[in-house]
């Protein structure tokens, strides 16, 4: 499944995969065909051959897999070769979620919380 494939196209391929009787182990798609709008419930793998630059489409990618209310666990996997370009990109794209999760925290987010209860006066 791509992200050329018509909405008709891809509604009908997410719709046989999910459902229980599928004969199909197998789903393979492009991440931006995977971004945005489907549930890909009836998976258990999600497998990543391309890193993206931007970690939130590699997030909403595994995403579609993982669902409230879903009871199996999900795998992820990237799969990268060595002393390659996708190797240095996921490398920026790890530390990138790093820096994300310091700054967003719940703690930090607390912290930020305390400071705003000062009006400009208190904090002459």
């Amino acid at each position: 499944m791509s992200g050329k494939d018509p909405p008709k196209v891809k509604q009908s391929v997410i719709h046989s995969f999910n459902d229980a009787n599928c004969r199909a182990k197998v789903l393979l798609a492009s991440t931006k065909a995977c971004s945005e709008g489907i549930s890909l419930v009836g998976a258990s793998r999600v497998v990543l051959l391309v890193v993206v630059w931007n970690p939130s489409v590699k997030r909403q990618a595994i995403s579609r897999a993982c669902r409230n209310g879903k009871k199996k666990v999900v795998y992820t996997y990237h799969l990268l070769a060595e002393g390659t370009t996708e190797e240095e990109k996921y490398g920026k794209q790890v530390k990138k979620d790093r820096l994300s999760e310091l700054v967003y925290s719940e703690k930090n987010a607390a912290d930020n919380d305390d400071e705003s209860k000062f009006s400009d006066d208190d904090s002459a």
